[in-house]
């Protein structure tokens, strides 16, 4: 009997605790499922922020940048207008890009146009741009210059010994403004004996290479230019260029130089990567009716350099900034990056203009912002 008892006493609490456990095993796959969902969630989310480069609290991990080479040579004279012009590149860079901006300077370039420069890696942050300057010393010194080309002109074409490890670059002149990321031009392929591409220049400049026996259809401007470096170094043209530069007064300099040397090794770019200011779309068309037909751009290509540019050249003698009774097309567009620098009042002053006046040249965009769409 007692152990009858014992016996049925056993089971009453094996079935009352097989009771109370079913009820908290119950909550507790509940609590699971909840838990469950909230993990599913929260790898969700822990994938999309990895597929944009960061978790949810924002910390960066393993951010990849599409570097983009860029060079400008510049002097004491420049340093305003390169700064512009940098920030209008730096305003439309991707979040993806990062510049690496090669500055060739010559000898006398001062402690504060440097710290001018500068400044624009705390602007803009140091994970973003990257700046070195390159210090050319004599360089070229024995070549033509003019009132409006200085000696500094002559640079770029020492890039392939200056870079050695660098394979392909994006050139440009400081009289010009960016309304886009560069990483589209910098992509463009570069077959192996194409040493330039760049945008054909006005008609009228061909007469300078007859005076060398050349004829080509082709002559290029070499303001803005996508540069195939490792060509330039394998087949030696940088000794080539140099050689004619200081051997002969050329009326264009280096562009001569780049179109004698290289007549049969460079191709036509995009021209909405180096449009120049036409003064209208009609003198766009003429300036391509000048052009063999076989470097002329399409109506699609002409438009969308004319209406929507990537990169805009103030080519020829009259600059945006310039204080002159000829009115210079797309001025405002360069007075409004003026005004996005932190140099805006210098900038004013320096080029004897005033603010009102300035103001009055930016409120020339169209109420849709023009060029500043994208």
């Amino acid at each position: 009997m007692k152990y009858t008892n014992t016996f049925i006493l056993i089971i009453v609490i094996s079935f009352i605790s097989g009771i109370i456990f079913a009820i908290l095993n119950n909550d507790l796959i509940k609590i699971n499922d909840e838990n469950r969902e909230n993990i599913i969630k929260m790898n969700k989310n822990k994938l999309r922020y990895k597929d944009k480069g960061k978790y949810k609290d924002n910390k960066i991990t393993n951010k990849k940048y599409n570097i983009i080479p860029l060079a400008i040579n510049i002097d004491n004279n420049y340093i305003l207008q390169a700064i512009v012009f940098l920030t209008s590149l730096l305003e439309n860079m991707d979040s993806t890009t990062k510049y690496e901006i090669y500055i060739m300077t010559p000898n006398d370039l001062t402690h504060n146009s440097r710290t001018s420069i500068n400044s624009l890696l705390e602007k803009y942050g140091k994970d973003k741009i990257k700046i070195q300057y390159i210090n050319m010393k004599d360089a070229f010194s024995n070549s033509g210059t003019s009132k409006y080309i200085s000696t500094s002109a002559y640079y770029r074409l020492l890039l392939p010994s200056i870079l050695p490890k660098i394979d392909k670059i994006i050139y440009s002149d400081c009289d010009v403004i960016n309304f886009e990321d560069l990483s589209e031009m910098y992509n463009i392929k570069l077959k192996d004996n194409i040493y330039y591409k760049g945008i054909p220049d006005y008609y009228d400049n061909h007469k300078e290479l007859l005076k060398f026996g050349i004829s080509t259809s082709m002559y290029m401007n070499s303001g803005i230019l996508l540069m195939n470096l490792k060509s330039l170094r394998k087949y030696d043209i940088e000794r080539k260029l140099i050689d004619l530069c200081e051997n002969h007064l050329l009326e264009h300099h280096d562009q001569t130089a780049i179109n004698l040397i290289c007549k049969n090794n460079i191709e036509k770019l995009p021209i909405k990567y180096a449009t120049f200011n036409f003064e209208s779309y009609d003198k766009l068309l003429e300036y391509n009716k000048g052009q063999s037909w076989r470097y002329r751009y399409s109506e699609k290509e002409l438009k969308e350099a004319y209406y929507s540019p990537v990169m805009l050249h103030y080519a020829g003698f009259d600059k945006p900034w310039s204080c002159s009774k000829k009115e210079v097309k797309y001025k405002e567009y360069w007075w409004y990056f003026a005004q996005k620098t932190d140099f805006f009042e210098e900038i004013i002053n320096h080029f004897g203009y005033n603010l009102d006046k300035v103001k009055q040249i930016i409120n020339q965009i169209p109420r849709d912002k023009g060029l500043l769409r994208k």
